[in-house]
């Protein structure tokens, strides 16, 4: 017969610095789904890093472009940043803004708690960019994209004061 040790089999196989990793990209996109004018347009359409081929738009696309962490002399301070890129798509640029629009107030001044990450401040790390899509797979359809950085500085709950 089997003799149960303490602990599970995931803890056993993960690696010890992966406790400590916080996902900002999973507390943004938490964010973004928890404000109901970026859902109303979006649905579930909130992506990591790529807009998947064929998905419909309004859509969201998160991409963390930087992190550094914030150490003193005396070790680490337990927060950190991280760059976040916001790329807004629409069928129409009057859409790409719109939700570019929702999106900027849904994170812009945000201070709490999202999927047990410390959010300290966002901020608007960059001026709004503007970009097209040229049509995919054969199509005549557009994508209009509204872009924005945004810098989140954050920390784990346990490590926060």
């Amino acid at each position: 017969h089997a003799t149960e040790t303490a602990g599970s089999d995931d803890q056993q196989d993960t690696h010890p610095m992966e406790k400590d990793m916080i996902d900002v990209g999973a507390a943004a996109r938490e964010l973004l789904m928890q404000a109901v004018p970026v859902t109303q347009m979006t649905g579930t359409r909130v992506y990591s890093d790529m807009l998947p081929q064929g998905v419909k738009v309004p859509a969201v696309v998160y991409s963390i472009t930087g992190e550094i962490a914030n150490d003193v002399l005396g070790g680490p301070l337990g927060m950190e940043q991280a760059s976040i890129q916001m790329l807004c798509y629409g069928a129409t640029r009057s859409e790409a803004n719109s939700l570019h629009f929702n999106v900027k107030r849904t994170l812009a001044g945000f201070r709490g708690i999202v999927a047990g990450v410390t959010i300290r401040e966002i901020s608007q790390d960059s001026g709004i960019n503007y970009d097209v899509d040229l049509p995919q797979d054969g199509s005549d359809s557009y994508r209009y994209i509204t872009a924005q950085d945004f810098g989140f500085v954050y920390g784990s709950l346990e490590r926060s004061c």
